[in-house]
């Protein structure tokens, strides 16, 4: 078990380091934005990315999972049958996209006064347009990547674009004056560099055929997850859309500052999910008991993980804004309700994972569909009276909402016996603390001392119930070890020769991924 554990956690720790060199990006261009545009600037360009992040899940369709669910109905030897797999898919991706461009910019004009109630921000809109297919193929290649187990050329690829969008953003938005169009600019010029870099390294793996009887099979997969997709997207951004109309573009631009401390931990999940996909995948393939006892352990190590993520970001969030963002007075309000929402939203995804092994995605399009629904409801109900309060408590209340009803599904479908007095245990302590985050306490030297009693109250707790025992403590903190040095993997229980050992730590200097690939007998 130690061992699994220690493959998924070395994959996780390379995605991290993406995710941190991310994360590092978005603190650097944070300031620069937040000091060079006014709260309704920036609410501006908050609905220019979610309709953005729209476009891409409409693009995607459902045909991303769909492409690495029959990636993994093939075998290592089948290469040529899982490159078909991944270039039928993303084939498709960049049709969709090319059409979807050209819609965009065509009606942009019509668009931006939607949005935004006149012409203006047509060259916006536009630049949206354009980015969508760019986007997509450094995505896709990606994915590729991913699949065939390189996190480091994935952590490159990712990095490569984040840079170059902040750098020609900054460029774009305090040299040329481009104002929040620079913002998309820049994000148009780093998909475009990750793009080019993905040609460059993973064309040889989605160099396939294009299948007519693979798409029939992705369709089928896919087609209920597009009204999920389209369902979570409104659970990630419709809170800013509503907010907008319902509030104001300067609230908008508030909890689009508050909402980027919930991104960090959004960030941290998506990481963990890219590297816990196909692991769990792949593990389900040679072991499904297995699979079973990992993620039993892995949703009881990821609640208290990131609860306690959630709680330092809650906790400390407004002293931190009067530092990054001091005009955005009023966003560490929504941080703590924003973190749950993001702790329910792991939660939801590792339960979920017996309806995607039983192939059930049906469920999935079914109860996002639903939460959604409930989503609006609560935002039609809550903004007005609560304003962006209200908005977060709506998404919050959705996301655990749905993650029920994904536990309840998975459990009939494939029974798995977590540990739910442990999770719930972590739940209710943690979430309820992140409130004190948003008591705004003065003098700072008092307010530091009540959040660090509060964020000790909740480490008491995780070890005075026994959230994670004794032995699993240590078993962590060898694994933690073990990551570091990045030890070569086993596969199934069974350890590496010592000459397979040796041979690999010295590959590992130049090229981690390739040696995993090498040491497993299945991916």
């Amino acid at each position: 078990m130690r061992d699994l554990l220690g493959r998924l956690g070395r994959q996780t720790f390379v995605y991290g380091i993406g995710g941190a060199a991310l994360q590092l990006v978005g603190l650097i261009t944070l300031p620069v934005y937040a000091r060079v545009f006014r709260p309704a600037e920036f609410g501006v360009l908050e609905v220019a990315m979610v309709g953005f992040t729209l476009l891409l899940t409409l693009v995607d369709s459902g045909l991303t999972s769909a492409a690495q669910r029959s990636f993994f109905d093939y075998t290592e030897d089948q290469a040529a049958q899982r490159r078909s797999a991944l270039f039928t898919g993303l084939a498709t991706m960049l049709g969709l996209s090319l059409l979807v461009a050209l819609i965009v910019i065509g009606f942009a004009g019509t668009i931006s006064k939607a949005l935004y109630g006149s012409a203006a921000h047509s060259d916006l809109v536009r630049i949206v347009g354009a980015t969508v297919p760019v986007a997509t193929l450094a995505a896709g290649l990606r994915e590729a990547m991913r699949l065939r187990f390189r996190p480091w050329r994935y952590v490159t690829s990712a990095t490569i674009g984040a840079v170059g969008a902040a750098v020609a953003g900054i460029v774009a938005v305090t040299a040329l004056g481009a104002g929040v169009s620079g913002v998309m600019l820049g994000l148009l010029i780093g998909s475009g560099l990750a793009a080019l870099y993905g040609l460059a390294v993973a064309a040889r793996d989605v160099a396939g055929r294009f299948s007519p009887y693979e798409l029939r099979r992705m369709l089928h997969y896919g087609a209920p997850l597009i009204p999920a997709a389209f369902a979570l997207w409104g659970l990630s951004f419709l809170d800013r859309v509503m907010l907008s109309q319902l509030g104001s573009f300067s609230d908008t631009g508030q909890y689009a500052i508050g909402s980027r401390y919930a991104t960090v931990l959004m960030f941290v999940a998506v990481t963990f999910m890219t590297a816990y996909i196909p692991f769990m995948l792949s593990l389900w393939q040679e072991d499904s008991d297995a699979e079973r006892e990992v993620r039993v352990r892995v949703l009881t190590y990821m609640t208290v993980a990131f609860v306690g993520a959630g709680l330092v970001l809650s906790l400390f969030a407004r002293e931190l804004t009067t530092i990054i963002a001091p005009g955005f007075d009023r966003a560490y309000t929504v941080v703590g309700l924003l973190c749950t929402g993001v702790v329910l939203y792991m939660v939801g995804n590792i339960v979920a994972a017996g309806i995607g092994i039983t192939r059930q995605t049906r469920y999935i399009g079914a109860y996002t569909v639903l939460t959604v629904l409930v989503n609006v409801g609560l935002n039609f109900l809550l903004i007005p009276a609560w304003g962006m309060v209200g908005a977060a408590t709506a998404t919050t209340a959705s996301y655990g909402f749905l993650a029920a009803l994904y536990y309840r599904k998975a459990q009939q479908l494939y029974p798995t016996p977590y540990l739910l007095k442990r999770v719930l245990t972590a739940l209710l302590v943690g979430c309820p603390l992140m409130a004190v985050g948003a008591i705004p306490i003065e003098p700072l030297g008092l307010a530091v001392v009540i959040k660090l009693a509060t964020l000790g109250l909740f480490v008491i707790t995780v070890w005075w119930r026994r959230l994670i025992d004794e032995d699993e403590l240590r078993a962590l903190i060898a694994l933690v070890r073990q990551v570091r040095s990045r030890a070569p993997v086993v596969n199934a229980g069974r350890r590496v020769t010592v000459r397979q050992r040796d041979e690999a730590r010295q590959d590992l200097a130049g090229d981690p991924p390739r040696v995993v690939i090498e040491l497993n007998e299945r991916p």
